[in-house]
């Protein structure tokens, strides 16, 4: 009898213990859950944060690359971006960061092969006339002979376009090259989207090499077999050879005359078709490297009959801005390596 007693409190405690360690099984189980709960929010609470954290970062370092961009190289917040289309070669800053193409540039060009030729460089290209003016055969077609012709702009698919006007618009351009002859000034002749054509009161002129203050049409120091860089006011340049004068000038005044009469004015320059145009487009641009061009018979902003037989001109590039600051951030890969 006292066995099966024993035996029986045996079994009592064996079934005590089980049933208090599925007791305790029963109690961990919410401690497991709940600590589940907390690492999973904290996970999520640290990946948040460090997501915030390393996205402000980002943000911060993108914003600074940007500013520094900005500064450096194609843009400024305040006006519009650097027009680079002209960065001559075949491999240029400008291609490689999608402003340009050599491509588009061979595609665009025309001039007239019996008065220049061309050599195309990877850094630049290499123009040369073949002969000087020759008053019987030329003067017929002033608005292209010894011309770098870009006719039409508008036809590839660049995201930037010139705008002409004054600031904020591209009111400077900016030359790097190497210039050859005595002939001290450079034209641009150009036209925009309110031009039904070629006008003869769309050129800027007067833009000289020599940077002496003297305005003369030919200077022994325009010479050179150094690289150079000239920025010039598009607004002013235009301004005369445009036949709109400052008050006190006439078409037979020489430019320093209107230069001297727009300081006069608080640097009022003439309404002309670079400064009006506000934000028109640019269709065409037809440079002329080896002379100043007036097709409105102003003497002093035309040099034709000067150009010489054998005459080169270097061009590295040439890019417009808003600003002279702006575009001394515009180096060329060519320009760094110097």
């Amino acid at each position: 009898m006292k066995k099966i007693i024993s035996l029986f409190l045996v079994l009592v405690m064996i079934i005590s213990v089980v049933a208090l360690l599925a007791s305790c099984d029963d109690k961990k189980q919410p401690e497991q859950t709940t600590t589940a709960e907390e690492t999973t929010t904290t996970t999520a609470e640290e990946t948040t944060t460090t997501t915030t954290t390393t996205t402000t970062e980002t943000t911060t370092e993108e914003t600074t690359t940007t500013t520094t961009t900005t500064e450096s190289t194609t843009t400024t917040t305040t006006g519009a971006p650097i027009f680079a289309r002209f960065d001559f070669g075949t491999k240029t800053y400008a291609e490689d960061n999608g402003l340009t193409s050599n491509e588009y540039l061979m595609a665009q060009l025309d001039y007239d092969k019996t008065r220049l030729e061309i050599e195309f460089k990877e850094d630049s290209w290499l123009i040369k006339t073949k002969r000087g003016y020759n008053s019987t055969l030329d003067g017929k077609d002033p608005k292209t002979e010894f011309s770098v012709q870009f006719n039409d702009l508008v036809q590839f698919d660049f995201d930037d376009d010139i705008k002409t006007g004054n600031s904020p618009n591209h009111r400077y351009v900016k030359f790097r090259l190497i210039h050859s002859s005595t002939n001290n000034m450079m034209s641009i002749y150009f036209r925009s989207t309110s031009d039904g054509g070629w006008y003869t009161n769309t050129v800027a002129s007067n833009m000289y090499i020599v940077e002496d203050g003297k305005y003369t049409k030919t200077s022994t120091a325009a010479k050179s077999d150094k690289w150079i860089v000239r920025t010039y006011d598009m607004s002013l340049c235009a301004s005369m050879t445009s036949g709109k004068f400052a008050e006190g000038v006439s078409k037979t005044s020489t430019f320093k005359q209107q230069v001297a009469a727009i300081e006069k004015a608080n640097g009022s320059v003439p309404g002309n078709n670079w400064a009006w145009g506000g934000g028109k487009q640019m269709l065409g641009l037809r440079f002329f490297f080896f002379n100043g061009l007036s097709l409105m018979s102003v003497s002093d902003c035309d040099t034709r009959t000067l150009i010489d037989s054998g005459a080169y001109v270097d061009v590295d590039y040439v890019v417009f801005g808003s600003s002279v600051e702006q575009l001394e951030g515009y180096h060329s890969y060519l320009e760094l390596a110097q």
